[in-house]
């Protein structure tokens, strides 16, 4: 009966031909008092080929609890990508620090 928090994080990068179907599930028990349960999925499609289809599913049993998901599924932002090669980055650079940054937000958490 102790207060609980989870967090399922995904992020998926997508090239070329890529096809990513994902469902991700959480269970809340009804012996599950006072918990935060959160389902977080992003993906950055980096072709207009690659596809990704993902359902959160929570299965909750409890109405004492926080519960919330989100999921975005973007292609690269062209105005950023644009401000990234201003500053001097050829195509491949840029590219490359977008995708890291993108990914920076989950690597961050392993080294907290």
């Amino acid at each position: 009966n102790k207060k609980s928090n989870s967090l399922i994080k995904i992020q998926n990068v997508l090239k070329k031909l890529a096809n990513l179907v994902t469902t991700i599930k959480t269970n809340i028990k009804k012996v599950a008092k006072k918990n935060n349960a959160n389902i977080n999925c992003k993906t950055l499609l980096l072709s207009n080929t690659a596809q990704c289809i993902t359902t959160p599913q929570l299965n909750i049993y409890n109405n004492n609890i926080l519960c919330n998901h989100s999921v975005s599924v973007d292609n690269i932002d062209k105005n950023i990508l644009q401000y990234i090669l201003c500053r001097g980055y050829t195509h491949k650079e840029a590219k490359n620090l977008y995708i890291k940054s993108f990914l920076n937000e989950t690597i961050k958490q392993f080294f907290k």
